[in-house]
């Protein structure tokens, strides 16, 4: 499992955001989302970029048009839109204690980037888990974009693991 830098500042931040960010940055998205396998997996489809490209589902980007590069201790996501539009997401996470991911997550837009950061907290043992996501300091204008994409992403992540494409860890001796 590959971890990626996180500015340290960003766990204060997100428990502190709305006394950080400016007024257009202080809305959120809160979703969450029961999903049958265990954290240790969880976290491998949530950290490894040909993961990533399978579950990650932003609206209106085109099937088999998502691409997750590693780049400069980062990873940027890509997309091409039906209408011919593409986007680019940097983020940078970091694992905390198996059960928590911190993102800084950065839209690119033109020369412009729009910083966010999203918390993720995996609950539950065994097969199944609870994944509750945070986002942090979006603009009014993005939230239905936001909850749409989490939404759909966490139901990818749970169908991913119903095909069971992502091999466990553990070992199953025959009776």
């Amino acid at each position: 499992m590959r971890t990626y830098t996180l500015d340290p500042r960003s766990a204060h931040f997100i428990r502190d955001w709305p006394d950080w960010l400016p007024q257009e940055h202080c809305f959120s998205v809160s979703v969450f989302k029961h999903i049958n396998a265990d954290r240790v997996r969880i976290i491998q489809a949530l950290t490894e970029p040909e993961y990533i490209e399978t579950w990650f589902s932003p609206p209106g980007a085109l099937t088999g048009r998502t691409f997750v590069l590693p780049w400069q201790g980062s990873l940027l996501i890509c997309w091409s839109c039906a209408d011919g539009a593409s986007a680019r997401i940097l983020c940078s996470y970091r694992v905390h204690r198996r059960s928590k991911l911190l993102i800084t997550w950065s839209r690119i837009s033109g020369l412009e980037t729009i910083p966010s950061f999203v918390k993720m907290q995996l609950l539950g043992d065994f097969e199944r888990t609870i994944v509750q996501l945070t986002h942090v300091g979006l603009l009014r204008s993005d939230l239905s974009f936001y909850e749409d994409l989490w939404n759909a992403s966490l139901e990818k992540l749970n169908n991913l693991f119903s095909a069971s494409s992502i091999p466990s860890n553990r070992k199953t001796h025959a009776p």
